[in-house]
């Protein structure tokens, strides 16, 4: 008897997996459901987003973009519209190689990360320039403080990058065009 309820078990939870599978998949058993952009990640996984290369409702398309043109050096006066990258994020053009993606997809063109989150509200111009001012300012407190083995500060333990999801570098919410205009000119050209 507990043979035959372990299988009915088994069964039952197999058939309810199936069951949920399809309800996250738009209720079609096996596929995606269709979505524009966003950060599903388009090859399985977190989202199973199929990606279009049919730009969004109210998106007008640039005359070249990254996925069309002969020569990107030429494009410079579109490298900052976030439809040169298709309104995509540095992950998903990343992405853009992977499984059945198809190549040109286009990305969330309403969501981004405000380029006053990402500058530095510090005056300095430079890194240098900063850490001459912190170091001017430690020196000026009697610092900088000479540790030893036995007087550094105690910081081992299991540490995890977190805020993922507003983290500008980490590269899945901010647009590649939005990083352009803070590059050097020469940066902007590798």
């Amino acid at each position: 008897m507990n043979l035959i309820r372990s299988v009915a078990f088994v069964g039952l939870a197999l058939a309810c997996a199936v069951a949920l599978n399809a309800q996250e998949q738009g209720g079609r058993a096996g596929g995606a459901a269709p979505a524009q952009g966003g950060g599903g990640g388009g090859r399985g996984g977190r989202g199973n987003v199929v990606r279009s290369t049919t730009p969004p409702p109210g998106v007008t398309p640039l005359p070249v973009d990254m996925f069309t043109t002969k020569n990107f050096y030429l494009d410079r006066q579109y490298w900052a519209d976030k439809r040169y990258a298709r309104c995509n994020t540095p992950n998903e053009l990343w992405q853009h190689n992977l499984g059945t993606t198809p190549l040109g997809f286009w990305g969330d063109c309403n969501s981004d990360i405000p380029i006053e989150k990402i500058v530095s509200p510090y005056p300095y111009k430079t890194a240098e320039e900063h850490y001459n001012a912190l170091m001017a300012e430690t020196k000026k407190a009697g610092g900088p403080t000479q540790h030893t083995w036995q007087t550094l500060p105690k910081w081992d333990g299991f540490y995890v990058r977190g805020g993922l999801n507003d983290s500008w570098i980490y590269g899945s919410k901010m647009k590649a065009n939005t990083l352009v205009p803070l590059l050097t000119p020469e940066y902007q050209k590798r």
